[in-house]
């Protein structure tokens, strides 16, 4: 499942980043890695997706959140 697909209110783990080295980079440096915690704050299916992890938020553009995997079993 992907991170963009989710609900507001949902929480899941991270279990990847497809991406390049570019991308993998910028999203660790902001916090998100594998086996992240991963609250969905705003989700309204347009524009970027604000998510909660360890207390800070952070604001994910769609594409970027295309890009996550992520599972639910937390």
């Amino acid at each position: 499942m992907k991170l963009s697909q989710l609900k507001e209110g949902e929480m899941v783990k991270v279990v990847s980043l497809n991406g390049g080295c570019n991308f993998i980079v910028r999203v660790k440096n902001m916090g998100i890695t594998e086996k992240s915690v991963i609250k969905v704050l705003k989700n309204d299916g347009r524009g970027p997706l604000i998510v909660e992890n360890n207390g800070t938020k952070i604001i994910l553009g769609r594409m970027m959140a295309e890009k996550i995997g992520v599972e639910s079993n937390v």
